[in-house]
């Protein structure tokens, strides 16, 4: 009967043994030595070494090793691209050509094409200058142009106020107006010039070919300071470089100021070339006005000749 009292002694001290020995290894039930049930350390249950369950040591749970959760970019943001052109729209360009259009060019070139010249005439005959009569100066006298077939000189310029009571033609300057027939006579006179006779102005205007318009046969509406403008005063002389001819170097011929000219018969003076305030049939070399010697206005003014 000790026998089976032995036996069961026996049994008894190596169950314990065996017990004791797996809680010396690491007390959590499992078989390595940290204190986890998995194996690998981290103290979860999922074997991947990190604390948050996708093997990739962070704790945002994205798969990838930055901090933002998109899991794409690899930036710090949540936006899932990297805009890296210097502009705001992440499209991957940067429109540096000082245009609007994207596309590496800037039309520079003072006109709508984009052509790069200048659409200022193509020498037919609707165009000042080049079909014109040539630019000559008149001798001793480079602020008038010299008209050969009528051998006569003319200003460049509408009249404004020189020295000494003197007309002066210069580019820019403020047109001398409101001035009746008398005094521009004697302004003209002050420059050592007088004022021009009818046909020499109409030679000026038409050119050698007998142009409707001085830059042409063809009315161009704007292309002279004419009523299009709805202005309320002269320009400066010279704004309108394309208002040029019949002869090159000769501008404002028609618009701006009405001009006196010599031609008074009857006791009334003739008035050409139309002002701002007029439309086509004024700014034909034609057409003419006339008006009693001492009218005035702020749209009628004058320029001068010499016979050298």
């Amino acid at each position: 009967m000790r026998r089976p009292v032995i036996l069961v002694l026996i049994l008894g001290l190596v169950s314990g043994a065996l017990v004791v020995g797996c809680e010396e290894e690491g007390g959590d039930g499992d078989a390595d030595s940290d204190i986890d049930v998995d194996s690998d350390g981290d103290g979860d249950v999922d074997g991947d070494a990190d604390v948050d369950g996708d093997a990739d040591g962070d704790v945002d749970g994205d798969s990838d090793s930055d901090t933002d959760s998109d899991a794409d970019d690899g930036d710090a943001g949540a936006d899932t691209d990297v805009d890296v052109d210097g502009d705001v729209d992440a499209d991957s360009d940067v429109d540096t050509d000082g245009d609007v259009d994207a596309d590496s060019d800037v039309d520079s070139d003072g006109d709508l094409g984009g052509d790069g010249d200048v659409e200022s005439g193509d020498g037919g005959p609707d165009d000042g200058g080049s079909d014109g009569g040539p630019d000559v100066s008149c001798p001793g006298h480079p602020e008038m142009v010299l008209l050969a077939s009528a051998g006569v000189c003319i200003d460049r310029y509408e009249a404004s106020h020189g020295t000494g009571g003197a007309a002066a033609s210069v580019a820019g300057a403020e047109p001398w107006v409101d001035v009746d027939w008398p005094g521009a006579s004697a302004a003209c006179t002050a420059a050592g010039k007088r004022l021009c006779e009818a046909d020499e102005w109409l030679e000026a205007c038409q050119g050698p070919s007998g142009r409707e318009f001085p830059y042409g046969d063809s009315f161009v509406r704007g292309r002279c300071h004419d009523a299009s403008f709805g202005s309320e005063a002269a320009f400066a002389t010279g704004s309108f470089l394309e208002c040029e001819g019949g002869y090159g170097g000769l501008f404002d011929v028609a618009g701006n100021v009405w001009e006196w000219t010599a031609a008074c018969p009857g006791g009334r003076c003739e008035l050409r070339g139309g002002s701002f305030r007029n439309g086509e049939r004024d700014m034909r070399c034609t057409a003419a006005d006339d008006s009693g010697r001492s009218y005035t206005a702020h749209n009628v003014g004058f320029r001068c000749c010499f016979t050298p």
